[in-house]
């Protein structure tokens, strides 16, 4: 960005660009410009902007690190978000007890071709089929 000379006479209010002043203003006019310098503030959109990209980048790295330690030690309670392959809609998977290389769990009884209405069908009430068994394995693969 570059900083702009112009002049105006006070009497016939016609306005002249840097070609057009003489050589003493000119010169008044460099001097002003070297020593005018672009307010800090004026850049402090891009930092905080810079931040904000900074801060987005550690917390979805972060995520993903948690996913995977969610995966590897489920508790009792967790549920497991995941997209049916064969339908590609989205539902969910509660933990009811874990062993050491089962893991229990029991279906939501509904679906939604969303991955943001996973929420809206999380409730109890939907849960009521039985238990079923997955290998430890089996879970990592479905998010591996």
């Amino acid at each position: 960005m570059s900083k702009k000379v112009y002049s105006e006479c006070n009497n016939c209010k016609a306005t002249n660009e840097f070609s057009g002043i003489n050589e003493k203003l000119r010169r008044v006019s460099i001097d002003i410009k070297k020593e005018t310098k672009t307010p800090i503030w004026h850049w402090s959109g891009l930092g905080i902007i810079a931040i904000l990209i900074a801060i987005g980048y550690y917390y979805s790295a972060q995520h993903d690190k948690d996913v995977v330690n969610y995966i590897k030690e489920p508790l009792a309670g967790d549920v497991i978000r995941f997209k049916n392959k064969n339908t590609n809609y989205y539902s969910t998977l509660k933990v009811s007890s874990v062993t050491k290389d089962s893991i229990f769990v029991i279906q939501n009884n509904y679906e939604t071709d969303k991955k943001s209405g996973i929420s809206g069908i999380d409730k109890s009430k939907n849960y009521t089929t039985e238990p079923f068994g997955l290998g430890r394995n089996e879970i990592q693969e479905m998010f591996g």
